[in-house]
């Protein structure tokens, strides 16, 4: 049984774990030995839940048993739940710590390029209120005691901080309605419901057919390289339990390959995927090396993400900055054209 995410163990520290034994397992030692080794060297906090693991792993259950209980990230449990099928511990281990690390640096590189603009707009926010609150009733004062008829810049400049309250109930609002959404409706779809969603937000698109492409040829490559065939390979993708999106997919390939389709076909027509995994999986059935060329592939898609996303980052803090910067400009003439145009009046 699947335990929750475990929150004694930060993903960080997830990562660092598995390639750790990962790398005792290449210099030859069993996974009982390499964990005993290491539960020397771990925080108190940890010792409880790799006991938990060598002790399950005694008792005869799947290294993938044995995580899901102490609730290790589902991205991991793929990894180890593959392995198991094509025998290659030590490079699931590894290959799924460096995912994860790889995911990690994203968001803590997202979080970096944000945290400032996001600061500093709240306190142009606040700088707006005070403004309101304080500076623009003095204006309008002087406005009616010296019985200046305003301009409409005037007057919208005047009432733009005012603009400001709205607009922060209105994102207060959408992010209300987002939540709602998302555990009112979208979590209530099917895999493939969320999956042809998420292919519908432009900025996630391009993205998600990357991972999909890589996280898929990864593990057929692997199944592969284990001696199985295509078919077996998809019964192991339809018979795990951590990506239902995966599970359905394998279903409906098995489906079409029994129906007398090719399988570089079947994956053509995909939507989920790059269109040159198909040409991949035909050049490799052509030369009798398809898990290697598979294995190549998937370290090629992985790159072209990385990428993707670093650029995406790299956009959206020049965003925020420009509309921070419009916003101050607005706030600068709220101030400044009224008092311009008290003195011509004078």
């Amino acid at each position: 049984m699947t335990k929750n995410r475990n929150k004694n163990w930060t993903l960080k520290e997830q990562s660092l774990y598995l390639s750790r034994i990962g790398d005792l397992l290449d210099q030859g030692y069993s996974f009982e030995h390499a964990s005993q080794f290491l539960l020397f060297q771990l925080p108190k906090k940890h010792s409880q839940d790799v006991s938990s693991i060598i002790e399950s792993c005694k008792q005869g259950e799947s290294l993938y048993t044995a995580f899901s209980k102490v609730g290790f990230h589902k991205d991991i449990l793929g990894y180890i739940y593959f392995a198991e099928q094509h025998g290659d511990v030590s490079f699931a281990l590894r290959e799924g710590s460096a995912m994860l690390q790889k995911k990690l640096n994203h968001l803590d590189k997202g979080k970096k390029l944000i945290r400032y603009p996001l600061a500093l707009l709240f306190f142009v926010g606040f700088m707006f209120t005070m403004i309101e609150k304080i500076l623009l009733p003095q204006f309008e004062s002087l406005f009616t005691s010296m019985s200046y008829e305003q301009t409409m810049i005037s007057k919208f400049l005047l009432r733009l901080p005012e603009l400001n309250r709205y607009l922060f109930l209105i994102f207060g609002l959408l992010v209300i309605i987002g939540f709602a959404y998302y555990f009112l409706h979208f979590q209530k779809r099917t895999p493939v419901e969320k999956m042809k969603l998420l292919l519908k937000i432009p900025i996630l698109k391009k993205v998600t057919i990357m991972f999909n492409s890589h996280f898929f040829s990864v593990q057929l490559s692997n199944l592969l390289k284990g001696g199985l065939s295509i078919f077996q390979a998809l019964t192991m993708f339809e018979q795990q339990l951590h990506s239902p999106f995966f599970r359905e997919e394998a279903k409906e390939m098995k489906m079409l390959l029994r129906a007398g389709n090719r399988f570089e076909e079947i994956l053509r027509v995909r939507e989920y995927y790059e269109a040159d995994l198909a040409m991949i999986i035909l050049h490799g059935q052509s030369n009798g090396n398809l898990a290697s060329e598979l294995q190549h592939y998937s370290q090629y898609v992985m790159e072209k993400a990385e990428e993707k996303v670093t650029r995406l980052l790299a956009i959206v803090q020049p965003i925020l900055f420009v509309i921070i910067g419009i916003i101050i400009m607005l706030m600068y003439g709220a101030i400044m054209i009224p008092m311009f145009q008290l003195l011509n009046g004078i």
